[in-house]
């Protein structure tokens, strides 16, 4: 499994085939990082180069995924002796 992806904002955009501008694309990710790594425990960061502004997303594999347990059936029958 690949853990990891980093290129610029254009190359994603080729890749996924999305219709958005690399501006845009980067703005959006900037804005939800925290939600995509919440969600699918990805690690998103952007730097620049000389050549060019890279993104980069990590697969965190060792977040430890937590399972909220099942809320508990509250009573709701009235007794029959009311």
């Amino acid at each position: 499994m690949r853990t990891a992806w980093e290129g610029t904002a254009t190359e994603l955009i080729e890749k996924l085939e999305l219709d958005i501008k690399p501006n845009t694309l980067s703005l959006k990710l900037n804005v939800n990082a925290g939600k995509l790594y919440n969600l699918y425990f990805v690690k998103y960061s952007n730097k620049r180069t000389h050549k060019a502004k890279l993104i980069q997303f990590r697969y965190d594999a060792d977040h430890p995924i937590v399972i909220s347990p099942e809320p508990e059936k509250e009573e709701t029958e009235i007794p029959a002796t009311l």
